[in-house]
């Protein structure tokens, strides 16, 4: 895992608009730049300050209750997801799923996750179907838009978060262009405690293509 940009880059995009990133190198930024889907032409570079990038993003969860070592684990996983997506482009899918070994989930009445198809763990169990999740992708201007699938009622505490029903009735929220994972991370992860009371060691953070997005 990275997660360590230094500079921000902007980029005018081919027919018009802009896209920005954070980054460590000009051709680490270009390869986050060809995921705006059109040839992009360098503009601008500047060395991020002592409050921005992902060393800010990384020092303000030390600070919040995700700071807690007990989720460790699972901010690092989202963190090395998130990354790649930054730099490999397509989108990024994270649940909560506790894991059961297969009996206990047969005794629940519950089944294994479909859509994290793990390999039984040292211990012998796997994962556990979610009641939500939340899906990840960075925009045509490199900003962030994160979108909570609930199959349970949203609880009141999630208006905590400034999130809005997008096109398709679910609560999403957009992140501004070169924003850093670890300010990402914890958006997502409070979405999840927010919604559906995740618990620490149940994150699953995996990235897939954006077709799977949109399908």
């Amino acid at each position: 895992m990275r997660a360590d940009a230094t500079h921000r880059f902007t980029f005018d995009v081919e027919g018009g608009g802009s896209f920005e990133c954070i980054a460590r190198t000009r051709s680490e930024a270009e390869q986050v730049a060809r995921h705006a889907g059109a040839p992009v032409r360098p503009r601008e570079q500047a060395r991020l300050g002592s409050a921005e990038g992902d060393v800010a993003g990384r020092r303000a969860i030390t600070g919040s209750r995700l700071g807690n070592p007990v989720w460790k684990r699972d901010l690092h996983e989202l963190v090395q997801v998130l990354d790649h997506v930054r730099m490999r482009g397509g989108a990024a899918s994270v649940l909560p799923v506790a894991a059961l070994h297969p009996d206990e989930i047969v005794a629940r009445g519950m089944r294994p996750c479909p859509e994290h198809e793990h390999e039984p763990g040292p211990d012998g169990r796997v994962p556990v179907d979610a009641r939500a999740g939340v899906t990840i992708h960075i925009e045509e201007d490199g900003g962030w838009e994160l979108r909570l699938l609930l199959s349970v009622p949203l609880p009141e505490c999630f208006a905590q978060l400034e999130w809005e029903r997008c096109e398709h009735g679910n609560p999403a929220v957009s992140m501004v262009p070169g924003c850093s994972v670890w300010t990402v991370a914890a958006e997502v992860m409070m979405a999840l405690l927010l919604s559906v009371g995740m618990r620490p060691g149940e994150l699953s953070a995996m990235p897939m293509t954006s077709d799977a997005l949109a399908s």
